[in-house]
């Protein structure tokens, strides 16, 4: 089994539930045909999760925020594309990780190389900042730039440098990037499923140490993402008890 499977939860269903929700928290009502599959199985929590954060926050951001009602100046902002937040040599290295952390069995050299590179101070804190820095515009023809960044991240924070990580993981989690009005909706649905992984994954590894308090939270889509990351780990928990109580009973 690869070691990046490690991030991944054992019931693979509720991952992409978390980060299919996250995704439609930002269409509009005529959805792009390729996600048709995803809007009917999850069309009833989606649409609940909307008239929560509506109901809770009844104001024209948090409309805009919610993707419910399109920015005014998306066409201003899609036609602004900023520089590549990420440099030749931080996806260089990114490479590197990749192909260390995909192997079965490393050698002594490699295990130290991972060793290395996930216990990198700067480099965590130079490819966090350029992951805040980053737009969907980043990630046009990188598609494993992302995955890439969340399991560095995310390993670092296992079995790295830990300090570090957790809080440059804390400051993704809190960005406020993903409630602009003034973002376009593109944009925001890839920061939206960025945050949704990384969050549902660190809760994973560490939920006592991602405790936020309401006056942390940036607004309602990340509030959202977390009530459900949350929801989502205790279910899991609540199965996992099921089916251990049914096996020892056996």
């Amino acid at each position: 089994m690869k070691r990046n499977t490690q991030f991944k939860i054992i019931n693979g269903v509720f991952i992409v539930f978390l980060l299919s929700l996250a995704y439609l928290l930002f269409l509009k009502e005529g959805k792009p045909q390729a996600q048709q599959s995803k809007q009917k199985v999850l069309k009833t929590e989606t649409d609940e999760s909307i008239k929560q954060v509506s109901d809770d926050n009844d104001n024209e951001d948090t409309s805009l925020a919610l993707g419910i009602v399109p920015s005014q100046s998306e066409k201003q902002a899609d036609q602004n594309l900023k520089k590549p937040a990420f440099t030749a040599e931080q996806i260089s290295k990114l490479n590197v990780f990749r192909e260390l952390h995909s192997k079965v069995l490393l050698t002594k050299e490699e295990k130290n190389n991972l060793k290395q590179l996930i216990s990198d101070k700067s480099f965590i804190l130079e490819i966090g900042e350029s992951y805040l820095k980053s737009s969907s515009t980043d990630f046009v023809d990188k598609l494993d730039l992302q995955t890439d960044i969340n399991n560095y991240l995310l390993l670092a924070l296992k079995d790295g440098d830990h300090e570090t990580s957790r809080d440059m993981v804390k400051n993704i989690i809190l960005d406020n990037q993903v409630e602009d009005p003034n973002r376009s909706l593109s944009e925001r649905k890839v920061l939206a499923e960025e945050k949704a992984e990384i969050i549902f994954h660190a809760l994973a590894l560490y939920p006592d140490e991602f405790k936020f308090s309401k006056n942390d939270i940036p607004g309602p889509v990340t509030q959202k993402i977390l009530e459900n990351a949350k929801a989502i780990h205790k279910e899991n928990e609540e199965l996992s008890r099921a089916e251990f109580v049914k096996l020892s009973q056996k």
